[in-house]
């Protein structure tokens, strides 16, 4: 009997784990959950956005206030009340100032996951959000801080203001610059992987090659040679008539330079030149052209009467 009151007290114990755990898993309790962390990071949010506009008058009368203290504050402008005053003093003052928004997004997407509108790996984005709210806080303080010391909004919260000052007396304005630029790279590669090559390509140096410039072509007017020009006939409307070209022997010069021309070129009367048409192409003897020779007739009669 006494065995059987153990074994029957066990099965109690893991039905009941089982139906604690059945609880929290099951869809209807991680719905309302997330629901409510949405609502709640949401209304959050809107009180911290407001705090930039009635942060001045809501600091004073909200200051040293935890956010359970019961009562009522007369006077307060923030949108979302008493609470979202507290709250927005919480964030804005005591912590990250305007950063604190980062995690308010990642308490969002929180919310949705367990709501299951949204699947993502949460790990990860709560390192992002982490990162970026530190990062972010410190930025701010560090580059525009000096703009708030007149008012009652710290833009980068305590956290911020305090790093910065950190830093800036340890590695100096530059160095400070310079970790900030660091960390925001690291935090870049992190987020996404076309970081690294787009910072690559930033660097890589691409001398400008320069192509030869291409020259014009030229229509040679002259020839090597000063005395050959090229001839072109004026034009007329009548076509012009093709007649096979003559070759001339020019006695008046002595190194019997040749004249091309078409048959209808009789205006052509300069010596020692080569005259030409569109239709015909020139090529100037390199060596002149000696006169048959008696000698080389009679060479060339006997060839004949050998041949015949």
């Amino acid at each position: 009997m006494f065995k059987k009151k153990i074994k029957n007290r066990q099965n109690a114990d893991v039905k009941g784990k089982s139906n604690v755990a059945g609880f929290f898993k099951s869809n209807s309790t991680q719905f309302i959950a997330g629901f409510i962390i949405l609502i709640v990071a949401l209304y959050t949010a809107v009180a911290v956005v407001s705090s930039l506009y009635s942060g001045g008058a809501d600091q004073s009368k909200v200051d040293g206030l935890s956010l359970f203290d019961p009562g009522d504050i007369d006077g307060i402008k923030n949108c979302m009340g008493l609470r979202g005053a507290i709250l927005s003093n919480i964030l804005m003052t005591d912590t990250f100032g305007i950063s604190s928004l980062f995690m308010l997004v990642f308490l969002m997407l929180v919310g949705l996951r367990l709501m299951k509108a949204v699947y993502m790996n949460l790990l990860k984005i709560f390192i992002i959000c982490s990162s970026l709210t530190v990062w972010s806080s410190l930025a701010l303080s560090y580059f525009i801080g000096d703009f708030f010391n007149d008012t009652a909004i710290y833009i980068g919260g305590k956290h911020g203001l305090a790093l910065s000052g950190m830093l800036c007396g340890n590695f100096g304005s530059l160095g400070t610059f310079m970790l900030i630029l660091l960390s925001f790279i690291l935090i870049m590669a992190f987020i996404s992987s076309q970081t690294i090559p787009f910072i690559q390509k930033l660097f890589r140096y691409k001398p400008k090659i320069r192509l030869p410039e291409k020259k014009p072509i030229k229509t040679r007017e002259t020839m090597p040679n000063e005395d050959t020009i090229i001839y072109t006939p004026p034009a007329t409307g009548k076509p012009e008539s093709k007649k096979p070209a003559e070759i001339h022997n020019n006695d008046n010069t002595d190194d019997g330079e040749v004249i091309i021309a078409d048959g209808d070129d009789e205006d052509i009367t300069n010596t020692g030149r080569v005259a030409i048409t569109p239709s015909t192409t020139v090529y100037e003897p390199k060596l002149p052209i000696s006169p048959i020779s008696d000698d080389n007739e009679k060479d060339a009669e006997k060839l004949l009467a050998e041949m015949g």
